[in-house]
């Protein structure tokens, strides 16, 4: 099997690739799997000799999968290019160990029957803070000669791939992921306009991607945001499924507080602030919910992030509890989504 996850930033995340967490997932990585990173792999970051870096790069060499990555603009690239390059699986790669690898810029990886083509790099947005040659490198941009080589490994497979995976997206993908400041002001990132170029050209399944810090899929399932969440090929966890597919195909049920709305007669203005397990800031792939219908763009978000996240249906919540969460002028209902569209409600 083949999984995909976003960015680890070296021991800031390093517990998501570790098998123990990978399980509490439902993902279980064995023996001949590969687990891909979209970049910012972080690994090392100051010196393999030395703490974390050995201790992370010692614990990776016992895991019974293999670990493979894209580079972000969060790398140390001195230390990533004075590993050696072997050809691995079709394409160019350093070896940090028998079970990790750095998949170079431009390749074409056969991975499990299927191509990857894998193009890492991305502009820091934060480099004024960073010190060169400590915590930023200019090699986070490609130069002209890797994108050549790029374009160079495409026209040998005729344009035409099963799977992209890259750090930053094209900058189509990121005014479509709600990045308004580069729909009306442009892209500043030199890499993600130039995959745009590469895009417009390319043939391709799906496209992953991190750097955004973002776990989403488009509709169509063409391009995955991804970030903390551990996805196979189909861009699909085990607690998250296709959740646009799913939601549409589903009816959903919750106990949820609610607020009147007077001005409508037998609707109510769902909370989503009465649900602090939830993970606040997710935003999600849905931009058709019930129009007019007062909070269903609340709820609608709510049952995604239930069902990305593992949390069990109905709302975890019991309802004696939500109860005693209530202000004097809200009321419980029992409120139902069916098929993405339309909703109604029921006051317990």
């Amino acid at each position: 099997m083949i999984y995909l996850t976003g960015d680890i930033h070296g021991s800031l995340e390093f517990d998501r690739l570790r098998p123990e967490s990978l399980l509490s997932r439902g993902v279980d990585c064995r023996a001949g799997d590969i687990l891909l990173v979209c970049g910012d792999f972080g690994i090392p970051w100051a010196d393999p000799a030395l703490d974390p870096d050995r201790a992370m790069l010692e614990e990776i060499a016992h895991w019974p999968y293999t670990v493979a990555f894209v580079d972000g603009n969060h790398e140390n690239f001195p230390r990533l290019n004075g590993y050696p390059v072997i050809h691995w699986k079709g394409g160019q790669a350093h070896r940090l160990l028998p079970n990790l690898f750095h998949l170079m810029r431009g390749e074409l990886f056969t991975l499990e029957g299927h191509t990857f083509f894998t193009m890492g790099g991305a502009m820091s947005t934060d480099r004024w803070m960073r010190r060169e040659g400590i915590s930023w490198w200019p090699e986070e941009i490609p130069s002209e000669a890797e994108w050549q080589h790029a374009w160079d490994t495409l026209d040998r497979a005729g344009w035409k791939v099963d799977y992209v995976v890259t750090h930053t997206a094209p900058t189509c993908w990121k005014i479509q992921g709600g990045m308004r400041m580069v729909a009306h002001l442009g892209d500043k990132c030199p890499v993600a306009r130039k995959l745009e170029e590469l895009e417009s050209h390319l043939t391709y399944r799906r496209w992953f991607f991190g750097h955004l810090h973002d776990d989403r899929i488009t509709q169509d399932g063409k391009a995955v945001w991804l970030y903390e969440k551990v996805v196979d090929l189909e861009g699909n966890s085990k607690f998250k499924g296709n959740l646009w597919k799913k939601f549409l195909e589903g009816s959903y049920t919750y106990p949820m507080i609610c607020r009147p709305e007077p001005e409508r007669k037998g609707m109510a203005q769902p909370l989503l602030a009465r649900f602090p397990d939830f993970p606040e800031g997710k935003e999600t792939a849905v931009d058709r919910f019930a129009p007019g219908v007062a909070g269903s763009k609340t709820l609608i978000q709510l049952i995604l992030k239930t069902m990305g996240y593992g949390k069990p249906l109905p709302c975890p919540a019991s309802i004696e509890s939500l109860k005693r969460q209530m202000d004097s002028n809200e009321e419980l209902w029992m409120v139902t989504v069916q098929h993405g569209v339309f909703w109604r409600e029921e006051k317990i």
